[in-house]
């Protein structure tokens, strides 16, 4: 799959949404991206990155519909939180492999 893996998570939403619009990455290899917005509805997001001169508007209003709707735009700031610190120069952070859990017992064997 190369450098970019499905466990990818955006570091700007704008950013991520534009790299996605342009073919840059898969919209199916996005874990989630972090915003530091806080929309409360789909229409408010889209607004927002619609604003301004963006040409190609009904496609990245589809982009940003299809994240929101499977759960993949967090917005930290929505529950009183704050933004990861993530490296500045990177629009996208591969998270390492998931490896399962331990098995430990919960009683004795013996």
């Amino acid at each position: 799959m190369g450098e970019r893996q499905r466990n990818s998570v955006g570091t700007s939403l704008r950013g991520c949404i534009r790299d996605i619009l342009d073919g840059g990455f898969p919209i199916d290899r996005v874990d989630r991206i972090y915003a530091s917005t806080a929309f409360a509805t789909r229409e408010e997001l889209i607004g927002y990155l619609t604003a301004g001169k963006t040409t190609q508007k009904e496609r990245m209003a589809q982009i940003a519909g299809r994240l929101w709707d499977n759960g993949k735009i967090v917005q930290p700031r929505m529950d009183g939180g704050e933004m990861p610190d993530f490296p500045v120069t990177e629009l996208w952070v591969r998270l390492p492999p998931k490896t399962p859990a331990p098995i430990r017992p919960t009683k004795p064997l013996f």
